[in-house]
Formats: structure tokens, C-alpha cells, sequence
């Protein structure tokens, strides 16, 4: 029977082996044993011995330069950088021309970064001058014309250089991506909707773990793909600033989402999504979050330190209420929340001064609270397709309103108030169940559009002449018998009349 790495070990530990019969034995399984699993680990335990002979720098040497394997290829690689050092600098030159795996390239680049000496230097140098891909060799060129290469720090030419064998990859696997370079490293990357080279077909379904080592990384976009997991590296773009992972097959967000405190823009929509975590709080530069048509349940409280935050589009989810304190939200513009399962407007929106746009449509909302007059910024309001049967007097005191949407709604009655909506530009009371409109109607002004099929009207006011910028007036499904005398004026005048 095969004596196992780790008995061979431990009996090192106890004495019970000598250091060189330890060695042997180990090696022994490196390269004679068809258990890979023993291979690596024999290599984990000949790290830990700490010897450096030139048996097992031979050793690792060819398994890093020969073997088949790559995972016995990247524990080499460790392997040899933590025994020997500088040592290790030839056969570390030799993979950055013939190594094949991008996860062993990368630790190399790292290790020889890691040494940092002259030797290590040129020929991360040699091995950028022999680039020969076009795109990268005019980035080079115009790295060249404002520095001397040799000034450069070894840091930003091992990334230089990681960037463009993580870009060499991705062209290999996949038969179509974009990006965008800048002084050398990838700023810009969209892997969205991609194929392969073979059937072009959609086979991203794995997040390519390679893109967290891209530290210049700004713009990443992974949207129409199949994604069903997004890794805890995320968090390791620290320069990232629009993350769009939209259209995939994503059933969480790790924690560590709340590390990219460069984002400004988070694109999570169409996913299969149900919570959202804790630290979504830390991302203090969100001005985006687009969540839409999901299986979100709650949103934690922590997203009132989103004082940056712009827009926040939660259609399509299975929202009943919001936080109930959201006092820090006073940049708030735009407040999506159709297609969800509020029976009331949360009165935590009450203190979005700021508020332009509030959408709340497809819900089983009742009535619209008189706190909405505090909304004075307000110039949308979208409450289609609910159960309201009442208007709130303070709906009056929104002068700023432009768009007011509450068809298919169980309206019978307007307030009064809504006659000093001054600048209302688009009015849709279509499918409630008004049977009069009132004569306010003509204060109006800047009403450009009318809206009113599918009610019970039976005669429209004559006040609707004063409404000198109106446009088109909906009047389908309703039971006015006979258009007056000054509305077929109003039609000559070039008013579209739908009746």
C-alpha cells in the first residue's frame, strides 16, 4: 500500500524519518504516483520542509517546465518562489513564453514582481518588448514616448503584462469582446451576451475569475449571459465603477459586493436575485442600483447610507414595505417600485425631497396619503393599474408635476386642488369610473395631452377650450352620444380627438 503524503510527514514530525528519507519518499510520489491529489500535496509538504537542495529544485523545476498537469504546474510555481527565490527567476522566464494556463502565468508574474531586483525587472521588460499584438504594441509605443521603460516600476509593468495575457485568454475562449485600454491596462471590459469560437453560442456560465486581477478595471459588463454565481473576489476590483450584471441566472450577491466603494453604477436586473446584502450600505458612491424583476423580498435598512444614490429601480419584485427610515436618501431622483406588492405608499419616501420621478404602478395601493404634497420636487407620478379611490387634497401642492399617471384605477371624484397643477403636461385618468369631468379642468394650462377613454363621461365641460396647448384628447369608451359644437372647433383647430 502507497504510503500517503501525510504519513510520510508526520512521521518526519515524530522522528520516526530522517529529513533526506522524507525527501525521497516525496518525490517519489511526484513523480511516480497516479494520485494526483498525493502529487500536490507531496509538493504542499516539500515547501513546508524549507530545504533548498538542488534535488528538489530539479524537481520542481520540470514539473513546472514539463508536466501535463496544471495544477501540479501552479503548486510548482509557489513552490519554487518560497524555497528559492531568485533561483527560481530562469524557470520563471521560460513559462512567460511557453506557459499555457493564465492562473499559472498570473502567479508567476506575481512572484516575479514579489523579488523585485534588476534581474527580475528586464525580463519582465524582454518579455513586453516581444508583444506582438497590435492593439497592445501602440499602447506600449505610447507608454514609450512619455517614459523611458526602464523607469517604469516593476508593479505597473507586472500588471502591464498580466493584463495582456488575461486579455489573450478571453480572445481565446470567447469569439467576440470589447474593451478599452489605458496606458496599457484594461479600463473597460464587455463580456456581455458573449459566445465561443466553435457554435457561437452563449457559454458564459461561470464568472472568468481572471477579471479580479485586473486593478485598472473601471467598467465591467457581464449582462445576457447565464451566471448563477458571482464570487466573493469581486471584491477585489477596487477601481470599479459600473458593474452590470443583468440578464444571468444570479440567485445572490456575496457580501463582499460592499467592497467596491468605487461604484457608482450596479446593474443586477432580470436575475433570480432575493435578497440584497448588508453591505450594499458601504458603497457610499451609488448613484445607480437597478434591481428590476427579481425576488427581492426586503431591502435592508443600511441602504439609507446611500446618500449619493440617484436612482433606484425595484420593479418587478416581491417588495410589501421599505425601511422605515430613510431620512439620508436627499439625493434621490428616481424611485421605481411597480410591479410589486405595496397595499400603501412606504412613508419612509415622505422624506425624498429631492424626488423627481415616483413610480408605484401594478401595486394594490388603495389611496394616495396627504403627506405627498412634501414631495415638492416631484415631476412624474405613476400610479397606473391600482386600486385607488380617492386623490389627496395636498396632490394639488406638487407645482412641479409634468406627468400624472392613474389609469385603471376605481377613481369616481378629482379634488378640486389638482386645478393648480400648473405645469401638468400629460394627464391619464383612462379605465376609473369618473362620470363627470369637473370644470377646473380648464386651469390646466400647459396640458398637452388629456387622457380619459374607458370612464363613464357622458358630456365634457366647456372649459376644455381655455386649454390652449392641449394636443390629444382620449375619449374612447366612454358614453358622451354627441361631441359638442366647440370640441369639433377645437378638432378644425388642429386637436386630435379620439372618440
Amino acid at each position: 500500500m502507497e504510503n500517503t503524503p501525510k504519513s510520510i510527514y508526520n512521521n518526519y514530525l515524530k522522528n520516526n524519518l530522517d529529513i533526506e528519507s522524507t525527501i525521497e519518499h516525496l518525490i517519489s510520489i511526484i513523480e511516480h504516483s497516479e494520485n494526483l491529489i498525493y502529487r500536490l500535496e507531496s509538493i504542499n509538504y516539500i515547501s513546508n520542509l524549507g530545504v533548498k537542495n538542488s534535488k528538489i529544485f530539479n524537481c520542481l523545476e520540470n514539473l513546472l517546465i514539463s508536466e501535463n498537469n496544471e495544477s501540479i504546474r501552479y503548486n510548482s510555481s509557489i513552490a519554487l518562489k518560497s524555497l528559492f527565490g531568485k533561483k527560481a527567476l530562469n524557470p520563471f522566464k521560460w513559462s512567460l513564453y511557453h506557459e499555457s494556463s493564465l492562473r499559472c502565468l498570473i502567479v508567476i508574474l506575481n512572484s516575479i514582481c514579489e523579488i523585485n531586483d534588476s534581474y527580475s525587472k528586464s525580463i519582465i521588460i524582454s518579455r513586453i518588448k516581444e508583444i506582438q499584438d497590435p492593439i497592445f504594441r501602440d499602447e506600449i509605443k505610447f507608454i514609450e514616448k512619455k517614459h523611458h521603460v526602464e523607469q517604469l516600476s516593476i508593479n505597473f509593468l507586472t500588471e502591464l503584462l498580466k493584463n495582456y495575457y488575461i486579455l489573450r485568454d478571453l480572445k481565446k475562449r470567447f469569439a467576440q469582446i470589447h474593451f478599452k485600454l489605458n496606458n496599457g491596462l484594461i479600463v473597460e471590459l464587455d463580456l456581455s451576451d458573449i459566445g465561443s469560437h466553435i457554435f457561437g453560442s452563449n457559454i458564459l456560465s461561470k464568472f472568468p475569475e481572471s477579471i479580479i486581477h485586473l486593478k485598472a478595471l473601471k467598467k465591467l459588463n457581464l449582462k445576457f449571459n447565464r451566471l448563477s454565481k458571482i464570487p466573493q473576489s469581486i471584491g477585489l476590483l477596487n477601481s470599479l465603477e459600473e458593474l452590470d450584471l443583468s440578464y444571468n441566472r444570479i440567485k445572490e450577491l456575496p457580501p463582499s459586493i460592499g467592497m467596491l466603494r468605487s461604484l457608482i453604477y450596479l446593474k443586477i436586473s432580470y436575475n433570480k436575485i432575493k435578497y440584497i446584502p448588508k453591505t450594499i450600505g458601504m458603497l457610499k458612491s451609488l448613484k445607480l442600483l437597478d434591481a428590476r424583476m427579481n425576488y427581492i423580498e426586503e431591502i435592508p435598512q443600511t441602504i439609507n447610507n446611500l446618500t449619493n444614490l440617484e436612482i433606484l429601480d425595484l420593479h418587478g419584485n416581491k417588495l410589501k414595505t421599505l425601511p422605515p427610515n430613510l431620512k439620508k436618501l436627499s439625493s434621490l431622483k428616481i424611485l421605481i417600485l411597480g410591479s410589486n406588492k405595496f397595499k400603501k405608499i412606504p412613508e419612509s419616501i415622505k422624506y425624498m425631497k429631492n424626488l423627481y420621478e415616483l413610480d408605484l404602478k401594478g401595486n394594490k395601493i388603495l389611496k394616495i396619503p396627504e403627506w405627498i404634497k412634501k414631495l415638492k420636487s416631484l415631476v412624474i407620478l405613476r400610479m397606473p393599474d391600482n386600486k385607488i379611490n380617492e386623490l389627496p387634497k395636498g396632490l394639488g401642492s406638487l407645482k412641479s408635476l409634468e406627468i400624472l399617471a392613474l389609469w385603471n384605477n376605481k377613481l369616481k371624484n378629482l379634488p378640486k386642488t389638482m386645478g393648480k397643477l400648473k405645469n401638468i403636461k400629460d394627464l391619464n385618468l383612462s379605465w376609473n369610473e369618473l362620470k363627470y369631468l369637473p370644470e377646473w379642468i380648464g386651469s390646466l394650462k400647459s396640458l398637452t395631452t388629456l387622457s380619459l377613454w374607458g370612464n363613464s363621461l357622458k358630456e365634457i365641460p366647456s372649459s376644455i377650450m381655455k386649454l390652449k396647448n392641449l394636443k390629444i384628447l382620449d375619449l374612447n369608451f366612454n358614453n358622451i352620444k354627441t361631441i359638442p359644437n366647440f370640441m369639433l372647433e377645437l378638432e378644425k383647430k388642429g386637436l386630435i380627438i379620439y372618440k
